[in-house]
């Protein structure tokens, strides 16, 4: 299971629950692949944008996490394990997903719109 924790409901820091407990994920490795599985999950139609946000305080759950891009979950994707990680809450994931309307995006990572669609 996957949230987004932001003002707004389609971004946010993104969140995942393992054994009970919410926790971020570190953006090494993180693509836009990853987002817009990441978005999928969440029942959004893809990925607008990500970037890495220092405000969590949950764990840190996954690191190294690697997406091929046809995945359902996030969990199916690949990664150094659960609680595995070397980052600190400054590099948690800010996602970004579309919602089927116009986006206005203000993240420092910018994706070319190729990779997006």
């Amino acid at each position: 299971m996957a949230s987004l924790e932001g003002d707004d409901v389609a971004t946010g820091r993104l969140e995942v629950l393992h054994n009970g407990q919410w926790g971020t994920i570190c953006d090494d490795s993180w693509t836009i692949v990853n987002a817009r599985v990441a978005c999928r999950q969440l029942g959004y139609p893809g990925a607008a944008g990500y970037a890495a946000e220092g405000a969590g305080s949950d764990p840190i759950w996954l690191d190294q996490l690697v997406c091929g891009g046809n995945e359902e979950t996030l969990q199916e994707c690949t990664s150094d394990g659960w609680g595995v990680h070397d980052c600190s809450h400054l590099e948690d994931v800010k996602l970004s997903c579309f919602t089927g309307e116009l986006t206005v995006l203000n993240f420092h990572t910018l994706v070319p719109l190729s990779q997006l669609l």
